[in-house]
């Protein structure tokens, strides 16, 4: 069997970076928030980033709608959450959950995980210092 060149082996592990993640809608407790071996900080904000886009994109909307129908003044600050820079203050993941067809507190779980890990950033804590979310 021939052996693959880094090429294609950095392509097919860009591939499967590429999938996107999808939390539940309909299970019965939100997903436990995977970690990024290259940035374990970023985990959690990645990944509410990741969904709020995700969601945002089965709706069919543009970000310009999701800003005016969840009462953001600029559409620049969703394209922030969603990317993952900024984490988005309480307001918006409530009425996010209340638009997107979501299990009531699935965002809010993935906003406390990012905050957590910012929390551990900063002071330099491990993921063993602070109690798994309930």
């Amino acid at each position: 069997m021939p052996e693959q060149s880094n090429g294609d082996a950095h392509r097919s592990r860009r591939l499967v970076q590429a999938e996107p993640r999808r939390g539940p809608s309909t299970s019965t407790g939100p997903a436990p928030v995977p970690r990024d071996p290259a940035h374990p900080v970023r985990g959690a904000v990645r990944w509410l980033g990741t969904e709020l886009r995700r969601l945002r994109l089965e709706l069919g909307i543009s970000q310009r709608e999701l800003t005016q129908r969840i009462g953001l003044s600029a559409h620049s600050n969703l394209g922030e959450y969603e990317r993952g820079s900024r984490i988005p203050p309480c307001d918006i993941i409530l009425a996010c959950e209340r638009l997107f067809p979501v299990q009531p507190g699935y965002l809010q779980h993935l906003r406390r995980q990012a905050l957590r890990e910012r929390a551990r950033r900063i002071t330099g804590q491990s993921a063993y210092d602070y109690p798994a979310d309930t």
